[in-house]
């Protein structure tokens, strides 16, 4: 008799069975998220209490902008750079081309500081540490080009 007492003392949790997994039931899987894996729920939970009370915060629409104006960039900078490649491909003045690429990229970089500036004041307005965004580095979307043009 004590030796089953004492085993059961030693494995408390084998002797009711309540530490065994037969592999019929799995244990806890993680959430699985097909568009973002890392969701934001305070964002998705604030801004669906905002939209279903038909209010839209101005550091929403400020963000918004801000992605748009981003975008607008980034294409405007592709086709140039595209134009400069077939530029470079037809074998016009090399020395010329190159002065607009260079031009191009000057103002690129002064529109990026400027876009940083209202990145800036956006997250000043956000409500929260987590909604605050990070500031934008010319020099890494201008190595996305395709043959890291610069």
């Amino acid at each position: 008799m004590s030796s089953s007492i004492n085993d059961k003392k030693r494995r408390p949790h084998t002797a009711t069975g309540l530490g065994k997994n037969n592999g019929s039931t799995p244990k806890r899987q993680p959430a699985i998220h097909k568009e973002n894996p890392n969701p934001d729920l305070n964002r998705a939970f604030s801004g669906q209490i905002h939209t279903n009370q038909g209010y839209n915060p101005t550091w929403i629409d400020l963000w918004h902008d801000i992605e748009a104006d981003l975008g607008g960039l980034i294409k405007s900078l592709e086709q140039a750079y595209f134009q400069w490649q077939t530029s470079l491909n037809v074998g016009q003045n090399l020395a010329l081309s190159n002065a607009e690429w260079h031009t191009l990229l000057t103002s690129f970089r002064s529109e990026i500081a400027l876009l940083n500036l209202r990145v800036s004041d956006y997250n000043i307005q956000v409500p929260l540490p987590t909604f605050q965004k990070p500031l934008y580095e010319a020099d890494s979307i201008i190595t996305k080009l395709p043959d890291q043009a610069g």
